[in-house]
Parts: C-alpha cells; structure tokens; sequence
C-alpha cells in the first residue's frame, strides 16, 4: 500500500507540473516583472548595456524577496528565461509536495497519504498573481517544520545550527515563512513545555531553556530583518 501510495504521489504531482511545460508562457500577473528585472541583472554592465549603469545601481544588501531572480539568474545562465521560469515553478511544485509530506510524515508517519491532499492546490491563485518568493517561502517553512518536529525534544547543535541556515533562507525568501517558522517553533515549544511538566517552576526551566535554544538559532535571521 506505502509503495503504490507514494507512486500516486509521483504521478499526480507530474501531472500538475506537466502544464507548466506545454506552452511558451506561464500565465502569472508578476513573471514579465520577475524575468524583466532578471535580464537586468544578467546584462549589467555589459557592453551595449551601459544605459543600464546610469540610471540603476546595484544593492549590495541583504534583504527578503530576492531569492527567486538568484535562481532564475543562475538558470538562465544554461537556458533562456522563459525556461528559467519553469524550471523555477517545477522545483517550487516539486519542493512544495515533498515538504508537505515530511511535515506530515514528522507528525504522524502512517498519515503521509496525506499529503495527496496538497498536490491540487500547489499552483494556487498566489502562484498565478506571480508570488513566487512568498509561494516558495511557504515550501521552505514546511521543509524545515517536518525536520525539526520529530526532532524537537533534542536541540542538538547540528539542529540548532540547521535552524539558523533555514532561517536565514527563508528572511531572504520571504518574511513570512521565517515569521510563520518562528511562531510555530515558539507556539509548539511552549505547548510542550506546559503539557510536560505540570509544575510551574519546571514549566519555566524548560520553556526558558528550550526557548533560549530556539531563539539563539533564529536569531540570525532576525538581525537580517533588523
């Protein structure tokens, strides 16, 4: 049954990217925006394209919503951008299943069919309007949650420190999956804590040290959004 449920899975979820593949273009209000300002990028600084450096100049910071014109910058280095765009909307699909079926999976194994469920609704109407780094946020944010939950009674420094990377990630994907990370991480952490330990002062040992450990690998991420 695991076997045949899982090649449903593969099936279903190539058949929801296969039309991404059949035509030119990808209809999303944002992707002429989105691959515009990615040849903008791609063309800095070349010759012919010196109009470019008078009138922009590059930002050199950190900051959210920018991780999706670095992929489709790197991918249209090998391709042109229109398939750049696909193979970003196929890694998003592909990415987006897998992290709802760990996130399940981490809360009950035996649920994992489950995660069928989230398939039909990948390329939802956030999709359409072009929200590719806030789509892709949310894959990330279920990626990491079904990592950490099964694992969360032990904060490990390999875990901690996974955390902190995952955060980071996911500040300069979207800022709501680190917020939507962060909330779920803290919200949980404090539910087991009370439903652990009855007594007060033990409530607080563990809350204060489990908490103290959660926002130390989150933290990184905060000072980005600072």
């Amino acid at each position: 049954l695991e076997r045949n449920e899982r090649l449903v899975f593969a099936l279903l979820l190539a058949l929801v990217i296969l039309p991404v593949w059949l035509f030119k273009y990808f209809p999303a209000w944002d992707s002429p925006l989105h691959l515009r300002m990615t040849d903008i990028m791609a063309r800095y600084g070349e010759p012919g394209a010196e109009i470019l450096t008078q009138y922009l100049i590059p930002n050199q910071t950190l900051e959210p919503n920018l991780a999706i014109y670095y992929l489709l910058l790197f991918f249209s280095r090998f391709v042109d951008l229109y398939t750049a765009e696909k193979i970003l909307l196929t890694l998003y699909a592909v990415l987006l299943a897998c992290a709802a079926r760990s996130a399940i999976a981490g809360i009950n194994p035996r649920a994992s069919v489950l995660s069928l469920l989230f398939i039909p609704t990948i390329f939802a109407k956030s999709i359409h309007m072009g929200l590719y780094n806030f789509s892709l946020s949310i894959a990330l944010y279920l990626l990491v949650f079904g990592f950490w939950y099964p694992r969360r009674a032990r904060l490990t420094p390999p875990l901690l420190a996974g955390l902190a990377i995952a955060g980071l990630l996911l500040v300069l994907v979207h800022l709501l999956g680190f917020a939507l990370l962060a909330l779920t991480l803290g919200a949980i952490t404090l539910f087991d804590a009370v439903r652990d330990r009855p007594l007060r002062r033990a409530v607080l040992t563990a809350l204060a040290r489990r908490g103290l450990a959660l926002g130390l690998a989150l933290l990184p991420g905060a000072v980005v959004v600072a």
